[in-house]
């Protein structure tokens, strides 16, 4: 089956960066942002970075590491179990533009437990994703078709059936929302982003299969236009939970805490960087 970063619902229920996998840009726009946080590491001189939570025992342990080639690109991604023991691991490989091509998990042993194949488009961006099971056999495709400010993806189970569809719709190369369906067209989730005059996004709404909005996200970032706080809020307007980053001296993500909506602190992740320099 796809990965979570794959499907739209996932995203939606998280505002946390940092996850494992990278959802291929499907407009200019998004892959220069991913171009440029490439620069960023690349400039940086990262070879690693850790990322680590504090425990319910008031302990840090170590959630993932991320090993970067020398274009910035995660090429290695390490999941550590509750004993930071390795728990699986993810291989990624990447065409002369660029492009994530190959997107493999192996469990502790190295087995693999997953593969996308991913292909792209004349202007680098996806047009279809492959997924393996274990035995290599298809577990799942998702095709891209490109429209006039309209992306559609279409999510095919092994038989080749539909199993979903989700709408992108774009403005001025900006994502303005999604629309997922079931195979029989059933609305299951809608998303509306919304904009400010600096072009950032400002919110970003989330709807119901009964078109009712369930919660809603709004953003605040730095100079640098980085997030600076995500907030999650009810239909009501009532705070649920909040989220802050902090960043180091080289504008990379220093820590993201997060709090719940008496504002007690529910969860602290930190990372930690390895640079070529030392």
């Amino acid at each position: 089956m796809l990965r979570k970063t794959l499907i739209i619902s996932q995203m939606l229920l998280t505002a946390l960066a940092g996850e494992a996998h990278i959802e291929p840009p499907k407009s200019v726009a998004e892959r220069e942002t991913l171009l440029n946080s490439r620069k960023k590491y690349r400039e940086a001189g990262v070879l690693k970075s850790t990322a680590m939570q504090a425990g319910t025992d008031g302990k840090n342990r170590k959630l993932a590491e991320w090993i970067y080639d020398t274009q910035g690109r995660e090429s290695n991604i390490v999941m550590f179990d509750a004993k930071d023991e390795t728990k699986t691991h993810i291989t990624q490989t990447y065409d002369r533009q660029g492009n994530l091509v190959l997107d493999a998990d192996h469990d502790e042993e190295g087995r693999i437990l997953e593969m996308n194949a991913l292909e792209y488009n004349d202007l680098n961006l996806i047009k279809r994703v492959v997924s393996y099971d274990s035995s290599f056999r298809i577990s799942g495709i998702l095709e891209y078709t490109y429209l006039t400010d309209t992306v559609l993806a279409t999510k095919y189970k092994p038989d080749f059936s539909i199993q979903y569809t989700i709408q992108y719709t774009y403005e001025a190369g900006k994502n303005t929302g999604a629309i997922q369906r079931d195979a029989t067209g059933k609305l299951m989730i809608r998303t509306i982003n919304r904009f400010g005059y600096d072009g950032l996004r400002s919110a970003k709404e989330v709807y119901n299969a009964a078109e009712k909005l369930e919660y809603y996200f709004t953003y605040s970032y730095n100079a640098a236009g980085d997030f600076s706080r995500i907030e999650k809020l009810g239909p009501d307007k009532a705070l649920q939970r909040t989220d802050v980053y902090t960043y180091n001296a080289k504008g990379l993500p220093e820590t993201i805490e997060v709090f719940d909506d008496a504002g007690k602190l529910i969860m602290r992740r930190a990372y930690i960087y390895t640079y070529i320099t030392d």
